[in-house]
Protein backbone atom coordinates (compact mmCIF):
# COMPACT_ATOMS: atom_id res chain seq x y z
CA UNK A 1 0.00 0.00 0.00
CA UNK A 2 2.72 2.42 0.84
CA UNK A 3 4.82 1.49 -2.53
CA UNK A 4 1.10 2.66 -4.35
CA UNK A 5 0.54 5.25 -2.07
CA UNK A 6 4.05 7.02 -3.24
CA UNK A 7 2.56 6.89 -6.56
CA UNK A 8 -0.39 8.68 -6.44
CA UNK A 9 -0.25 12.80 -6.98
CA UNK A 10 -3.80 13.07 -7.20
CA UNK A 11 -6.62 12.55 -5.64
CA UNK A 12 -10.74 13.52 -5.68
CA UNK A 13 -12.80 12.23 -2.28
CA UNK A 14 -15.95 14.46 -3.35
CA UNK A 15 -19.04 13.15 -2.17
CA UNK A 16 -16.85 10.11 -0.54
CA UNK A 17 -16.62 11.73 3.08
CA UNK A 18 -20.30 10.85 4.24
CA UNK A 19 -19.24 10.52 8.30
CA UNK A 20 -17.14 12.18 10.84
CA UNK A 21 -15.78 8.88 11.26
CA UNK A 22 -14.92 8.42 7.90
CA UNK A 23 -12.71 11.56 7.74
CA UNK A 24 -11.38 10.51 10.53
CA UNK A 25 -9.79 7.12 9.51
CA UNK A 26 -9.13 8.95 6.46
CA UNK A 27 -7.19 11.54 7.94
CA UNK A 28 -5.50 8.95 10.87
CA UNK A 29 -4.90 6.40 8.20
CA UNK A 30 -4.72 7.45 4.75
CA UNK A 31 -3.13 10.80 4.37
CA UNK A 32 0.28 9.90 6.23
CA UNK A 33 0.95 7.63 3.85
CA UNK A 34 0.48 10.36 0.97
CA UNK A 35 3.15 12.57 1.17
CA UNK A 36 3.55 13.04 -3.06
CA UNK A 37 0.24 14.22 -3.15
CA UNK A 38 0.15 17.46 -4.97
CA UNK A 39 -3.44 18.20 -6.16
CA UNK A 40 -6.04 17.28 -3.86
CA UNK A 41 -10.06 17.61 -3.75
CA UNK A 42 -12.35 16.96 -0.75
CA UNK A 43 -15.18 18.92 -2.66
CA UNK A 44 -18.96 18.64 -1.77
CA UNK A 45 -18.38 16.86 1.44
CA UNK A 46 -20.33 19.23 3.43
CA UNK A 47 -17.13 18.97 6.61
CA UNK A 48 -18.09 22.29 7.86
CA UNK A 49 -15.74 23.68 11.00
CA UNK A 50 -14.92 20.71 12.95
CA UNK A 51 -14.41 18.30 9.72
CA UNK A 52 -11.96 21.72 8.00
CA UNK A 53 -9.73 21.92 10.84
CA UNK A 54 -9.30 17.98 11.85
CA UNK A 55 -8.67 17.76 7.81
CA UNK A 56 -6.41 20.99 7.51
CA UNK A 57 -4.28 19.89 10.75
CA UNK A 58 -3.97 16.44 8.91
CA UNK A 59 -2.72 17.88 5.72
CA UNK A 60 -0.32 20.25 7.01
CA UNK A 61 1.65 17.59 8.87
CA UNK A 62 1.50 14.80 5.74
CA UNK A 63 1.25 16.69 2.56
CA UNK A 64 4.02 19.22 2.30
CA UNK A 65 4.35 19.20 -1.35
CA UNK A 66 0.60 20.25 -2.33
CA UNK A 67 -0.24 22.28 -4.54
CA UNK A 68 -4.37 22.19 -5.29
CA UNK A 69 -6.64 22.14 -2.98
CA UNK A 70 -10.07 22.54 -3.19
CA UNK A 71 -12.53 21.96 -0.28
CA UNK A 72 -15.90 23.53 -2.59
CA UNK A 73 -19.05 23.17 -0.88
CA UNK A 74 -18.18 22.33 1.92
CA UNK A 75 -20.07 24.70 4.62
CA UNK A 76 -16.62 26.27 5.62
CA UNK A 77 -17.25 29.08 8.25
CA UNK A 78 -14.52 31.44 9.45
CA UNK A 79 -13.73 28.87 12.35
CA UNK A 80 -12.40 26.50 9.39
CA UNK A 81 -10.25 29.37 7.33
CA UNK A 82 -8.63 29.33 10.40
CA UNK A 83 -7.24 25.74 10.10
CA UNK A 84 -7.45 26.17 6.31
CA UNK A 85 -5.24 29.25 6.30
CA UNK A 86 -2.98 27.56 9.39
CA UNK A 87 -2.63 24.38 6.09
CA UNK A 88 -1.52 27.35 3.87
CA UNK A 89 1.56 27.89 6.00
CA UNK A 90 2.49 24.29 6.18
CA UNK A 91 1.81 23.37 2.53
CA UNK A 92 3.24 26.78 1.41
CA UNK A 93 3.88 25.56 -2.11
CA UNK A 94 0.36 25.57 -2.79
CA UNK A 95 -0.76 27.08 -6.17
CA UNK A 96 -4.52 26.81 -6.33
CA UNK A 97 -7.19 26.94 -3.84
CA UNK A 98 -11.30 26.21 -4.62
CA UNK A 99 -13.31 27.42 -1.20
CA UNK A 100 -16.76 28.38 -3.53
CA UNK A 101 -20.08 27.49 -2.26
CA UNK A 102 -19.17 28.46 1.01
CA UNK A 103 -20.33 30.68 3.89
CA UNK A 104 -16.10 32.39 4.49
CA UNK A 105 -17.80 36.13 5.59
CA UNK A 106 -15.00 38.15 6.81
CA UNK A 107 -13.09 36.77 9.17
CA UNK A 108 -12.67 33.45 7.21
CA UNK A 109 -11.92 36.14 4.15
CA UNK A 110 -9.25 37.51 6.75
CA UNK A 111 -7.60 33.93 7.65
CA UNK A 112 -7.35 33.64 4.01
CA UNK A 113 -5.70 36.33 3.50
CA UNK A 114 -3.20 35.56 6.37
CA UNK A 115 -2.58 32.13 4.24
CA UNK A 116 -1.72 33.39 1.27
CA UNK A 117 0.86 35.60 2.58
CA UNK A 118 2.79 32.55 3.02
CA UNK A 119 2.05 30.89 -0.42
CA UNK A 120 4.73 32.66 -2.45
CA UNK A 121 3.33 30.81 -5.56
CA UNK A 122 0.06 30.75 -5.22
CA UNK A 123 -1.44 31.31 -8.75
CA UNK A 124 -5.58 30.44 -8.41
CA UNK A 125 -8.44 31.27 -5.90
CA UNK A 126 -11.65 30.35 -6.58
CA UNK A 127 -13.97 31.82 -4.12
CA UNK A 128 -17.58 31.49 -6.28
CA UNK A 129 -20.62 32.10 -4.22
CA UNK A 130 -18.52 32.23 -0.92
CA UNK A 131 -20.42 35.26 1.13
CA UNK A 132 -17.94 37.66 -0.16
CA UNK A 133 -19.06 41.11 0.69
CA UNK A 134 -17.19 44.51 0.44
CA UNK A 135 -15.70 43.96 4.06
CA UNK A 136 -14.61 40.33 3.22
CA UNK A 137 -13.58 41.63 -0.21
CA UNK A 138 -11.21 44.53 1.38
CA UNK A 139 -9.88 41.50 3.53
CA UNK A 140 -8.85 39.47 0.54
CA UNK A 141 -7.88 42.15 -1.23
CA UNK A 142 -5.00 42.83 1.58
CA UNK A 143 -4.04 39.32 1.01
CA UNK A 144 -3.75 39.76 -2.81
CA UNK A 145 -0.86 42.84 -2.52
CA UNK A 146 0.97 39.78 -0.76
CA UNK A 147 0.58 37.55 -3.85
CA UNK A 148 2.04 39.16 -7.03
CA UNK A 149 1.90 35.48 -8.60
CA UNK A 150 -1.67 35.73 -8.59
CA UNK A 151 -2.82 34.76 -12.39
CA UNK A 152 -7.16 33.50 -11.80
CA UNK A 153 -9.39 34.68 -9.43
CA UNK A 154 -12.45 34.33 -9.33
CA UNK A 155 -14.96 36.24 -7.58
CA UNK A 156 -18.56 35.76 -8.92
CA UNK A 157 -21.77 35.09 -7.43
CA UNK A 158 -21.61 37.21 -4.63
CA UNK A 159 -22.90 40.07 -3.07
CA UNK A 160 -19.94 42.56 -3.27
CA UNK A 161 -20.68 46.43 -4.64
CA UNK A 162 -18.37 49.83 -5.60
CA UNK A 163 -17.11 49.77 -2.09
CA UNK A 164 -15.52 46.12 -2.70
CA UNK A 165 -15.15 46.45 -6.11
CA UNK A 166 -12.19 49.51 -4.97
CA UNK A 167 -10.55 46.97 -2.94
CA UNK A 168 -10.38 44.53 -5.40
CA UNK A 169 -8.98 47.16 -8.05
CA UNK A 170 -5.86 47.91 -5.39
CA UNK A 171 -5.36 44.51 -5.06
CA UNK A 172 -5.11 43.67 -9.20
CA UNK A 173 -2.63 46.62 -8.96
CA UNK A 174 -0.55 44.63 -6.97
CA UNK A 175 -0.76 41.36 -9.51
CA UNK A 176 0.11 42.19 -12.73
CA UNK A 177 -0.11 38.83 -14.00
CA UNK A 178 -3.59 38.67 -13.97
CA UNK A 179 -5.10 36.40 -16.55
CA UNK A 180 -8.53 35.66 -15.41
CA UNK A 181 -10.83 38.01 -13.24
CA UNK A 182 -14.03 36.63 -13.18
CA UNK A 183 -16.84 38.73 -11.55
CA UNK A 184 -20.75 37.79 -12.37
CA UNK A 185 -23.37 38.68 -10.81
CA UNK A 186 -22.45 41.11 -8.39
CA UNK A 187 -23.54 44.06 -7.46
CA UNK A 188 -20.42 46.18 -9.56
CA UNK A 189 -22.53 48.92 -11.29
CA UNK A 190 -21.12 52.34 -13.06
CA UNK A 191 -19.11 52.97 -9.59
CA UNK A 192 -17.29 49.64 -9.39
CA UNK A 193 -16.54 49.69 -13.24
CA UNK A 194 -14.61 52.99 -12.83
CA UNK A 195 -12.48 51.18 -10.32
CA UNK A 196 -11.81 48.38 -12.28
CA UNK A 197 -10.45 50.19 -15.13
CA UNK A 198 -7.92 51.22 -12.64
CA UNK A 199 -7.27 47.63 -11.83
CA UNK A 200 -7.39 46.45 -15.82
CA UNK A 201 -4.55 49.31 -15.95
CA UNK A 202 -2.20 47.63 -14.03
CA UNK A 203 -2.48 44.11 -15.56
CA UNK A 204 -1.66 43.97 -18.89
CA UNK A 205 -1.83 40.31 -19.44
CA UNK A 206 -5.56 39.58 -18.53
CA UNK A 207 -6.94 37.18 -21.21
CA UNK A 208 -10.06 36.24 -19.76
CA UNK A 209 -12.95 39.14 -17.59
CA UNK A 210 -16.35 38.30 -16.53
CA UNK A 211 -18.60 41.15 -15.53
CA UNK A 212 -21.93 40.08 -16.83
CA UNK A 213 -25.27 40.87 -14.77
CA UNK A 214 -23.16 43.80 -13.03
CA UNK A 215 -25.81 46.40 -13.43
CA UNK A 216 -23.39 48.16 -16.02
CA UNK A 217 -24.96 51.23 -18.12
CA UNK A 218 -23.40 53.28 -20.86
CA UNK A 219 -21.81 55.42 -18.31
CA UNK A 220 -19.49 52.32 -16.75
CA UNK A 221 -18.77 51.41 -20.06
CA UNK A 222 -16.93 54.67 -20.83
CA UNK A 223 -14.35 53.38 -17.80
CA UNK A 224 -14.65 49.30 -18.80
CA UNK A 225 -13.69 50.51 -22.75
CA UNK A 226 -10.88 52.83 -21.38
CA UNK A 227 -9.44 49.69 -19.61
CA UNK A 228 -9.73 47.09 -22.29
CA UNK A 229 -7.12 49.28 -24.55
CA UNK A 230 -4.59 48.85 -21.47
CA UNK A 231 -5.19 44.74 -22.14
CA UNK A 232 -4.16 44.05 -25.83
CA UNK A 233 -4.35 40.17 -24.81
CA UNK A 234 -7.95 39.81 -24.16
CA UNK A 235 -9.03 36.51 -25.42
CA UNK A 236 -12.41 36.56 -23.83
CA UNK A 237 -15.14 38.88 -22.56
CA UNK A 238 -18.44 38.07 -20.74
CA UNK A 239 -20.78 41.18 -20.35
CA UNK A 240 -23.96 39.88 -20.98
CA UNK A 241 -27.23 40.77 -19.05
CA UNK A 242 -26.12 44.28 -18.15
CA UNK A 243 -27.85 47.57 -19.26
CA UNK A 244 -25.87 49.14 -21.70
CA UNK A 245 -26.87 50.76 -25.28
CA UNK A 246 -25.52 51.44 -28.78
CA UNK A 247 -23.42 54.27 -27.36
CA UNK A 248 -21.82 51.94 -24.59
CA UNK A 249 -21.33 49.35 -27.55
CA UNK A 250 -20.24 52.08 -29.55
CA UNK A 251 -17.77 52.41 -27.63
CA UNK A 252 -17.16 48.80 -26.71
CA UNK A 253 -16.51 48.43 -30.73
CA UNK A 254 -13.31 51.19 -30.69
CA UNK A 255 -11.85 49.45 -27.45
CA UNK A 256 -12.07 46.15 -29.37
CA UNK A 257 -9.64 47.63 -32.28
CA UNK A 258 -7.03 47.70 -29.04
CA UNK A 259 -7.69 43.55 -28.39
CA UNK A 260 -6.66 41.94 -31.74
CA UNK A 261 -6.55 38.56 -29.84
CA UNK A 262 -10.42 39.05 -28.77
CA UNK A 263 -11.89 35.19 -29.40
CA UNK A 264 -15.08 35.30 -27.69
CA UNK A 265 -17.32 38.13 -26.98
CA UNK A 266 -21.08 37.81 -24.99
CA UNK A 267 -23.18 40.96 -25.13
CA UNK A 268 -26.83 38.99 -24.56
CA UNK A 269 -29.44 40.15 -22.69
CA UNK A 270 -28.32 44.42 -22.92
CA UNK A 271 -30.01 46.86 -24.34
CA UNK A 272 -28.75 48.17 -28.06
CA UNK A 273 -29.68 47.68 -30.91
CA UNK A 274 -29.12 48.39 -35.26
CA UNK A 275 -26.91 51.33 -34.21
CA UNK A 276 -24.52 49.85 -31.98
CA UNK A 277 -24.57 46.54 -33.84
CA UNK A 278 -22.96 48.38 -37.05
CA UNK A 279 -20.21 49.89 -34.81
CA UNK A 280 -19.40 46.50 -33.50
CA UNK A 281 -19.46 45.05 -36.78
CA UNK A 282 -16.93 47.90 -38.14
CA UNK A 283 -14.43 46.78 -34.95
CA UNK A 284 -14.55 43.15 -35.77
CA UNK A 285 -12.03 43.64 -39.04
CA UNK A 286 -9.81 44.67 -36.11
CA UNK A 287 -9.96 41.32 -33.97
CA UNK A 288 -10.15 38.20 -37.28
CA UNK A 289 -9.49 35.53 -34.62
CA UNK A 290 -13.39 35.94 -32.98
CA UNK A 291 -14.79 32.83 -32.96
CA UNK A 292 -17.75 32.98 -30.92
CA UNK A 293 -19.91 36.10 -30.74
CA UNK A 294 -23.00 36.62 -28.75
CA UNK A 295 -25.77 39.07 -29.12
CA UNK A 296 -28.89 37.49 -28.43
CA UNK A 297 -31.93 39.11 -26.44
CA UNK A 298 -31.19 42.58 -28.15
CA UNK A 299 -33.25 44.76 -29.99
CA UNK A 300 -31.40 43.98 -32.95
CA UNK A 301 -33.43 44.17 -36.32
CA UNK A 302 -32.71 43.22 -40.05
CA UNK A 303 -30.48 46.41 -40.88
CA UNK A 304 -28.36 45.28 -37.48
CA UNK A 305 -28.26 41.79 -38.89
CA UNK A 306 -26.48 43.00 -42.31
CA UNK A 307 -24.43 44.90 -40.92
CA UNK A 308 -23.20 42.31 -38.96
CA UNK A 309 -23.27 40.04 -41.83
CA UNK A 310 -20.53 42.30 -42.94
CA UNK A 311 -18.42 42.31 -39.82
CA UNK A 312 -18.53 38.24 -40.64
CA UNK A 313 -16.70 38.68 -43.43
CA UNK A 314 -13.36 39.91 -41.44
CA UNK A 315 -13.57 36.85 -39.19
CA UNK A 316 -12.62 33.47 -40.91
CA UNK A 317 -12.74 31.60 -37.42
CA UNK A 318 -16.15 32.56 -36.86
CA UNK A 319 -17.74 29.50 -35.97
CA UNK A 320 -20.59 30.47 -33.20
CA UNK A 321 -23.17 33.21 -33.40
CA UNK A 322 -26.03 33.76 -31.18
CA UNK A 323 -28.94 36.09 -32.40
CA UNK A 324 -31.63 34.00 -30.35
CA UNK A 325 -34.59 36.55 -29.31
CA UNK A 326 -33.86 39.36 -31.37
CA UNK A 327 -36.01 41.50 -33.71
CA UNK A 328 -34.53 39.78 -36.79
CA UNK A 329 -37.04 38.71 -39.40
CA UNK A 330 -36.94 34.87 -40.49
CA UNK A 331 -34.90 34.90 -43.04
Amino acid sequence: QTAHAEQLHSLDLGLAVRTPQDLDAFCSIGLPLLHFVTDFSLSMNSLEDQGTERLCEALAASCPQLKALSLANNRVRAEGMRAFADAMKACSQIERIDLSTNSLGVKGLTFLAEGMAACEHLASVRLWCAGVKNDGLRAFAGGMKRCPSLRHIDMGFNSFAAPGMASLAEGMQACPRLETVLLARNLVGDEGLASLRDGMKACPCLRHLDVSSSSATDVGMADFCEGMECCPLLDTINLKGNAFGDVGLAMLAEAMKACPELERIHLSGNQFGDEGVASFAEAMRACPKLFEVDLGKNAIGNAGLMAFAAGMEACPLLSAVDLSETLVDDL
